[in-house]
């Protein structure tokens, strides 16, 4: 017999190396069979998720202080977009964040969110989006989406910002004095940093001033003065002048008073002004904002300390005026002792007390990454067409108004001012040419404080410089949109709005004729993508 067991172990190695050489071939040409799956599908797929992570679970670079708070000069410090209000709160994003990533002023697409959000040298075009739930107004960075595309959906939620307003009402209500007939007048603010990190662990409703901006509107200054006619003719608040001495901030920090120099930056902002006060004394008519920014708070390290906000005013004639600091030293020579222990001193607290403060709230937002290759060809950028935030002195500018139209810094209002569209007829309307411009967007804010009856507000625009209307938003009397508050509102135009001269948008209160019924209107954009 023959031994057939050498020939079965050369047969079998024969094989076994085929097998090998057969599966090395198949394994090499699998990936080149592939490649446009990586390439359209899943590498994008990737890279949207990972920018959406980094936006809604990362508070972005630099944290300390926070990246937002740096200024359109200062933008090249920043290195990376985040939108969390912290490492500890994923998807929960800050409001402050979130207005300066949608800030097309500042950082310009593509490439300075390329590198802060995108990241990688391939040349990704993207569009990033965020919109409330309960809006229809949506935020977008980028491009028009191309046919295919990688894409991440994220619920997430917007943490909002505290403020405070103090006015004649608030004056009254907390037994200021008032009894003061003299012409200098100090009124102060405290914000007890301790309190604001201890009493509320959540960092989703935590007041931070080193990580949020601090506002607080002072309003009707002259609504608080009292009369007195003690000279002829009689003083009148109309003729009574208002100067503002000096802005003074003190720290208290282990039982030591300091004084922390305020920087120009940081001076408050008079009368609806879009620039700040340059130098003290400065001359007020009725308002004054205060927008104490992270950074500056943030290199007080003051985590444990109080800190006082002093204002000092003259007021001619000697009057009655807000104030809350009976005793009045000279504000120059202050070391921050008078203030803090003077017990004539009632502060204005600026804490979790929501009568003094609008507390921080949640809303829920979608936030939509999509991302696709930088060579297709298919997409066009979005344009701002028009934008009026009505922050600027000349009210309102550019607008046709009807009636009595006013730019407006009482509440509501965002920014420095609204305008106000009070009783009937009251319209306002703009001419605004979308020539070279398709897909065209609509986006404002608006509310409503009515009486009642048949009143309602309108948003429209016209395709004709305004003989025929389309109507946009209708708020009657009684809707959930009248309350004395603004609501954004986002639309998609047809294609009538498409590369017109003449395309034009109106607001307007509408019904029988009232007295005290009013529309509000806020942060109005006009938007397309270039043809």
């Amino acid at each position: 017999m023959t031994d057939d067991s050498g020939n079965l172990s050369i047969d079998f190695l024969v094989g076994f190396t085929f097998f090998i050489l057969a599966f090395i071939w198949v394994v090499s040409m699998v990936p080149g069979l592939l490649i446009g799956l990586q390439s359209y599908s899943i590498d994008y797929d990737a890279v949207a998720y990972r920018t959406g992570v980094i936006l809604a679970e990362d508070p972005g670079w630099p944290a300390s202080p926070p990246w937002e708070s740096y200024n359109d000069l200062q933008k090249f410090n920043v290195t990376r977009f985040g939108m969390a209000i912290s490492r500890d709160t994923p998807n929960i994003l800050s409001e402050d964040k979130v207005n300066r990533f949608f800030c097309t002023t500042a950082f310009i697409y593509p490439d300075d969110y390329h590198k802060r959000a995108i990241f990688g040298d391939f040349p990704y075009r993207f569009q990033i989006s965020l919109r409330e739930t309960n809006e229809s107004r949506k935020r977008v960075i980028g491009e028009r989406l191309p046919p295919w595309y990688g894409s991440i959906r994220r619920v997430v939620m917007i943490k909002g910002s505290s403020n405070a307003t103090i006015n004649q009402s608030y004056i009254q209500n907390h037994s200021f004095i008032k009894t003061d007939n003299v012409s200098t007048h100090v009124f102060s603010i405290l914000i007890n940093n301790t309190r604001l990190l201890s009493d509320v662990r959540n960092p989703a409703y935590q007041i931070d001033p080193a990580r949020e901006q601090t506002t607080i509107n002072i309003t009707d200054l002259k609504s608080t003065i009292t009369e007195y006619p003690t000279a002829a003719p009689p003083i009148t608040r109309a003729t009574s002048t208002i100067v503002l001495d000096n802005m003074k901030i003190y720290k208290l920090d282990a039982g030591t008073y300091s004084n922390v120099p305020l920087p120009v930056s940081n001076y408050p902002f008079a009368d609806g002004n879009t620039t700040r006060i340059s130098a003290f004394p400065a001359d007020v008519n009725d308002n004054i904002t205060i927008r104490l920014n992270p950074q500056y708070i943030d290199s007080m390290k003051a985590e444990n300390s109080q800190i006082f906000i002093t204002l000092q005013f003259s007021v001619t004639p000697a009057s009655t005026f807000l104030n809350n600091t009976q005793v009045v030293p000279d504000i120059a020579s202050m070391d921050g002792k008078m203030t803090f222990e003077n017990p004539n001193t009632t502060p204005f607290l600026y804490d979790y007390n929501p009568a003094n403060v609008t507390q921080p709230k949640l809303r829920d937002a979608i936030l939509e990454v999509a991302v696709w290759s930088g060579e297709t060809g298919l997409a066009s950028a979005i344009s701002s067409i028009f934008s009026d935030d009505f922050d600027a002195v000349t009210a309102p500018a550019g607008w046709t108004v009807v009636g009595p139209v006013v730019r407006f810094t009482g509440t509501p209002h965002e920014g420095l001012a609204s305008i106000r569209i009070r009783d009937n007829p009251g319209s306002a309307t703009q001419t605004i040419s979308t020539a070279g411009y398709s897909g065209i967007t609509v986006s404002f804010e608006m509310g409503t404080q009515m009486s009642g009856g048949a009143m309602n507000a309108s948003a429209e625009w016209s395709p004709d410089g305004g003989t025929t209307w389309n109507l946009l938003k209708t708020i009657h009397a009684g809707d959930t949109e009248d309350d004395n508050n603004l609501h954004p509102f986002t639309y998609t135009l047809p294609a009538g709005a498409d590369n017109n001269p003449a395309f034009t948008l109106g607001f307007s209160l509408n019904g029988p004729a009232t007295s005290g019924d009013k529309v509000f209107v806020d942060n109005v954009e006009v938007g397309g993508i270039g043809d």
